[in-house]
C-alpha cells in the first residue's frame, strides 16, 4: 500500500474525527487500508463509530481476523469486505505471496461459519485476467454471491512489479465475468469502471460513478487527498476539523476538474459520455497525466 509508512492516527484522534463526523452528518464510514486489522485498536475504532450512530463496514485481506472479532462483527451487523483474486494457490501467492492463500481461506471460513457473508471484490492484474471466471465460479461454490470486480490501478506493487491491468486483458476477464453471471443469475458490480457499458449492455452488471459520490478520502494519518489512488493531498486533519476540511475539498480546483471534466477526443461524442464522464480521473492522470484525458482503460480511448 502506498500508505504503508504513514504514522496512523492515534486512537484519540480518530474517535475525535468520528464525532465530528457524526456531528456534521456522516451516514458511512468505511475502515480499508493496507491493512486495517494491523491496527490493534480497531474493533474499539468500529465500536466507538457505531455508538455515534454512523455505519460502517471494513475492508480486510482476512490473513490477520480472529473468531474473537467474527463474533464481534456478526454481533455488530458490521460488512465486511475482502478481495479473493484467484481460485488457487498458486494464482493467488503469485500476487498476494507466500503462505497467504490458506490464511485467506481460514479468515473466509470464520466468517462463514459466523453466518457472514463477506463482499468479495476480485481485483483483475496481469497475473490473474485469465482466471477470473474460475475465481467467481470458486466463491459461488463456497455460497457467496456478492462478488464485484475492479481493475487494478498503475500504483504501488502493482506499477512496481507491472501488473496493473491492460485494456485487452480487462475487456477479456469482464467477458469472463459476463458469462458466469449470465448462467448463474446474478449480477457483478464493477468498481472503477464506468465505461463498462461500452463492452456490454446486459443487464449482469452494474456500475456507478464515483464522480457523483459524496465522500472524503482519509489517509492513516489524517490527509485527506483527492482519491485514495492518487495520493493527492488537499488538506489534512491534524490541522482542519472535519467540516472545514470537507469544505476545502468540495471547493478545491482540482476536486471541481475531476467532478466535471471537459471531455476530450472521444469521450466527446461517446453515447454514454453522461453517465461514464470520461471514466476513471485517476487511472487517466496516472498514465496520461491528466485527470481530464480519457480513461486509457476504456476500449474506445485506449492507445
Amino acid at each position: 500500500s502506498m500508505y504503508k509508512n504513514e504514522r496512523d492516527l492515534p486512537l484519540e484522534a480518530v474517535k475525535k474525527v468520528i464525532s465530528e463526523a457524526s456531528e456534521i452528518g456522516v451516514r458511512h464510514i468505511h475502515y480499508t487500508g493496507g491493512e486495517p486489522l494491523s491496527r490493534k485498536d480497531i474493533d474499539a475504532i468500529l465500536a466507538y463509530t457505531l455508538d455515534n450512530g454512523i455505519r460502517t463496514s471494513i475492508f480486510s485481506n482476512l490473513i490477520l481476523i480472529s473468531e474473537s472479532f467474527v463474533k464481534k462483527l456478526a454481533r455488530w451487523n458490521v460488512k465486511i469486505y475482502t478481495s479473493v483474486d484467484a481460485p488457487s494457490k498458486d494464482v493467488f501467492e503469485k500476487i498476494r505471496g507466500e503462505g497467504t492463500w490458506n490464511k485467506m481461506l481460514n479468515g473466509l471460513m470464520l466468517l462463514l461459519e459466523a453466518g457472514i457473508e463477506p463482499h468479495v471484490n476480485i481485483t483483475i492484474s496481469e497475473v490473474n485476467w485469465p482466471y477470473i471466471g474460475e475465481t467467481i465460479s470458486f466463491l459461488l461454490s463456497k455460497g457467496i454471491e456478492s462478488i464485484s470486480l475492479i481493475p487494478a490501478m498503475p500504483v504501488g506493487r502493482a506499477l512496481e512489479n507491472d501488473i496493473y491491468v491492460r485494456a485487452e486483458h480487462f475487456k477479456l476477464a469482464v467477458l469472463q465475468a459476463l458469462e458466469i453471471a449470465r448462467e448463474q443469475g446474478i449480477v457483478v458490480p464493477i468498481w472503477c469502471a464506468p465505461f463498462i457499458g461500452i463492452i456490454t449492455e446486459e443487464p449482469y452488471f452494474s456500475y456507478r460513478n464515483c464522480r457523483d459520490w459524496n465522500v472524503m478520502d482519509i489517509t492513516p494519518s489524517g490527509r485527506v487527498v483527492l482519491c485514495d489512488v492518487l495520493n493527492i493531498e488537499i488538506t489534512n486533519l491534524r490541522e482542519n476539523g472535519l467540516g472545514e476540511a470537507y469544505q476545502s475539498l468540495i471547493t478545491h480546483p482540482l476536486y471541481k476538474k475531476a467532478i466535471k471534466p471537459q471531455l476530450k477526443g472521444p469521450c466527446k461524442t461517446c453515447s454514454i459520455r453522461n453517465e461514464c464522464r470520461g471514466g476513471c480521473y485517476a487511472r487517466a492522470f496516472l498514465i496520461r497525466g491528466d485527470l481530464n484525458a480519457p480513461d486509457p482503460l476504456c476500449p474506445k480511448a485506449r492507445g
